[in-house]
Order: structure tokens, then C-alpha cells, then sequence
């Protein structure tokens, strides 16, 4: 799972986290658009997709769809 903020980024985050996950005979490799670390709000779609997987004991089945879904975090200055 990893997160991505800049569009040019993409590209080869998942280029690289598509290859790691070839070399793992059961993994997935999931990208949460918009993000990086921290999580922000992309937390409770994280938190539901560990969950599953503490669960279930594999990656097989995880719903992955709120991944997609995540809206771009807000613009903060205050700090």
C-alpha cells in the first residue's frame, strides 16, 4: 500500500511497487491516490483494508474500492 500526492509521481511509485509485488507469490499492491505520509483522511479506507487482511490471513478479497474514492486532502497554511 503506498500513497501518492504529485501526478508525476505516479508513474513510478507504481512502477515500483508493481515490481516488489511480482517477487511475493500472494501479494497486491494497492495506491491511495492523493496522499503520502501522513495518511490524512485516507485513514478509515487504510484501517478497513488492514483490517481485512488481519481477518482473512491474505490480501485475496480485500475490498480495495475506497482507494479510488479518496478525495484530495485540504490545503492547510495555518500552521
Amino acid at each position: 500500500m503506498k500513497g501518492i500526492v504529485r501526478p508525476s509521481a505516479v508513474n513510478g511509485c507504481q512502477q515500483g511497487g508493481e515490481a516488489v509485488v511480482r517477487t511475493l507469490s500472494r501479494g497486491r499492491h494497492v495506491v491511495i491516490r492523493n496522499h503520502g505520509h501522513p495518511i490524512g483522511n485516507a485513514e478509515a479506507c487504510i484501517g478497513r483494508m488492514i483490517s481485512q487482511f488481519l481477518d482473512r490471513g491474505s490480501a485475496d478479497g480485500i475490498d480495495i474500492r475506497c482507494a479510488a474514492e479518496i478525495p484530495v486532502p485540504p490545503f492547510d497554511v495555518s500552521r
